[in-house]
């Protein structure tokens, strides 16, 4: 709809028309399916509308149009077809001529096609996509980007106008030159080239318009340039360095990166003042890449002002960047003089028979060298031993140390004193001075002996063992400066050699974990003309400083199913290979007291497997595995020391358990099990 056909009616003059004849056209519908009479006659128009015959029988062709307009708005829903009828006559002959014209029909069907909806345009852009990115290098802008878009809509409502805006960094709804095809048909399509000059987001809208109406839409696409960049991160621009004047001339580090975002950087230089820096100087990771960073050194740099140049080549471009840095030189620091006037060099002293040692004074005077220095620490020693100093004028540019020298030994004996200038940089320098003490009276050995108390009764009995690695120190009674110290051997003995008479006090140490048992510790002696045996010191284990120490002890369980396996040949489901296992119990069988000595393998399992209530057999399950723990390793507090004792205190214990009442045999018997428990954290075990 509309409907038009064509089709050509000949029409021939009457016989008897004498002369000419200009005739028309009669149209007289004889079917009108909708609306009047008069209007469905408009519907047919002939070309010529009349026609001028010369003569009788003459024939004329002439063309007859039927053109029924749209009625799909004014008929009803549910018709789908119309037919017309007509009943066309002739008009205007002679009336001299006598004509019967019954006239021509005609009958014209139409099918009625629904009616399209009366939408606006849909509006399509197919370039460029949303989203898309649009990637130039430097310089390459401004850019031309194409645009392509359609709008659609149907026959009965054609495209009639199209056009584009475009929105970005300095452009707002600017609108763009569209070449447009297919207006006035259901499609047509525009063209148009947007020009962008900066990178950022942009929006392109684009509007189709029908007798319905206007439709829009957009794509957003972003312009990015490779821009590339350089920066100098080390050295930092206006970076000063200091050089002391006497030593070799500075390196100085440098690093810098280059940066091509969607691009590569190709190639690097570097230039110190001017100078190319040999590539055999830095190296680069990243080349080909678009990050690469450089790192290197300049070599021998002179105290001025200097400028550091980096390059770099990318396929978006070149790049460079500068700093300025400077090496200032400075005069090597003069530290400080120390010197000692006591004793004097040389000096030799007869160490008196019958008294209680020498005294000397030692005098010493530090001086700072420079300027605005301050002498800030003076320190002494004498044979290697920490001396306390008086001192006099700490914080000033001189300051004098002064210490009473207490000594008991003959001999050679050394002094080293040091002073300290921290004005700028921190300056020590150190001064030596020996003298010798010559004896003149007896000399003599004071020895004594530590133990392992291990019923803690105060005294030592013939099965308890000496106890070594102990610290025993001599010191002068009268000063209390210490003498002398030393360690006890294996057996547990300590000596001191070449003591003067005098009178001391011997002061042992503490050790981790024991107790002194015998009290007081601290023996005061009077050496005279014989040798000096000090009483025995005792230690104890102390339960409340072990109770809440660390060890990475296991369970009795664990330790039986490695033996079981072990002795099954059997390496699944174990912690401990066979191998080590041999080892331990190899170490437990010579551990201690005689009580597992030369056990095996199998016994050892026994002992673990026993079904028992007895308090002595309970307490040997949980000792042996705790020699286990030993053996590989796992240490009360880390200490190899402490862990032998305890183990040694068990054994004693169970040695000698018809001793002890049950109580105590429960007591230790629960302290292993807290042992075996550990598992790397901390023993909690009864306190006494």
């Amino acid at each position: 709809m509309p409907y038009t056909q064509t089709y050509v009616l000949n029409v021939t003059s009457p016989s008897n028309l004498v002369g000419n004849a200009t005739i028309g056209f009669v149209v007289s519908p004889t079917t009108v399916p909708y609306g009047d009479v008069n209007t469905a006659a408009t519907y047919v128009s002939f070309s010529p509308s009349q026609l001028v015959f010369s003569g009788p029988s003459k024939t004329i062709p002439v063309t007859v149009t039927f053109s029924m307009p749209d009625l799909r708005t004014v008929l009803p829903a549910d018709v789908t077809s119309v037919f017309f009828s007509y009943q066309i006559t002739t008009s205007g002959w002679p009336v001299s001529v006598s004509v019967t014209d019954t006239g021509h029909s005609i009958n014209a069907r139409a099918t009625v096609p629904p009616i399209a909806p009366s939408n606006p345009p849909v509006v399509s852009i197919s370039t460029p996509s949303n989203g898309t990115t649009f990637t130039y290098n430097v310089g390459a802008l401004p850019a031309t980007i194409p645009l392509v878009f359609t709008a659609t809509s149907t026959v009965d409502y054609p495209i009639l106008i199209i056009d584009a805006n475009l929105s970005g960094p300095g452009l707002a709804g600017v609108p763009l030159s569209v070449a447009s095809t297919g207006l006035g048909s259901a499609s047509a399509t525009g063209t148009a080239s947007m020009t962008v000059s900066a990178a950022g987001s942009y929006t392109v809208q684009v509007r189709g318009t029908n007798s319905n109406g206007t439709t829009s839409t957009s794509n957003g696409f972003v312009v990015q340039v490779n821009a590339p960049a350089i920066v100098i991160t080390d050295p930092y621009n206006g970076q000063v360095f200091t050089h002391q004047a006497d030593t070799p001339a500075l390196n100085i580090p440098f690093t810098f990166i280059t940066s091509a975002p969607n691009s590569a950087v190709t190639a690097v230089s570097v230039t110190l003042d001017g100078v190319v820096i040999p590539s055999a100087n830095y190296s680069t990771t990243g080349l080909g890449t678009a990050t690469a960073t450089t790192t290197g050194t300049m070599l021998a740099v002179s105290a001025v002002r200097h400028n550091l140049t980096a390059s770099g080549t990318t396929a978006a471009g070149n790049v460079s960047t500068s700093v300025s840095f400077s090496v200032v030189e400075f005069a090597p620091p003069v530290p400080p003089t120390v010197v000692i006037t006591s004793p004097p060099l040389g000096a030799s002293y007869p160490l008196p028979s019958g008294g209680s040692g020498l005294t000397i004074p030692l005098i010493f005077t530090g001086s700072s060298q420079t300027a605005n220095g301050k002498i800030t620490v003076l320190a002494a020693t004498l044979d290697g031993t920490p001396l306390t100093v008086v001192s006099g004028g700490i914080g000033q540019q001189s300051a004098t140390g002064t210490v009473s020298l207490f000594v008991v030994t003959p001999g050679v004996h050394t002094i080293v004193a040091t002073a300290t200038d921290q004005s700028t940089v921190t300056l020590t320098t150190e001064a030596t001075r020996t003298f010798e003490v010559t004896s003149l009276g007896s000399i003599r050995t004071v020895s004594g002996t530590a133990f392992f108390d291990v019923n803690f009764d105060g005294v030592r009995s013939a099965s308890e063992p000496g106890l070594a690695g102990v610290s025993v120190a001599l010191r002068a009674a009268a000063t209390n400066q210490q003498v002398a110290v030393t360690l006890t051997n294996a057996q547990g003995v300590y000596t001191f050699g070449n003591v003067a008479t005098g009178t001391y006090v011997v002061v042992p140490g503490d050790v981790t974990g024991l107790s002194p048992s015998t009290l007081p510790m601290d023996h005061t002696i009077v050496v005279g003309t014989s040798d000096i045996t000090v009483p025995p010191v005792g230690y104890g284990l102390r339960f409340s400083a072990i109770n809440g120490m660390k060890a990475n002890g296991y369970s009795h369980g664990y330790w039986k199913n490695n033996l079981e396996k072990a002795l099954a040949g059997k390496s699944g489901g174990t912690q401990v290979t066979a191998e080590q296992m041999l080892g331990y119990t190899l170490t437990i069988a010579s551990l201690a007291l005689p009580q597992y000595a030369g056990i095996q393998e199998a016994g050892a399992l026994a002992i673990l497997s026993a079904n028992t209530s007895d308090p002595a057999q309970l307490l040997s399950k949980q000792l042996i595995a705790s020699e286990y723990n030993y053996a590989s390793g796992g240490y009360i507090n880390g200490s190899e020391r402490l862990t032998y004792w305890f183990i040694y205190w068990g054994e004693a214990v169970l040695q000698n358990s018809a001793s002890y009442p049950a109580s105590y045999l429960n007591f230790a018997q629960q302290w292993f099990d807290a042992y075996n428990n550990s598992h790397g954290g901390a023993i909690k075990g009864p306190l006494p």
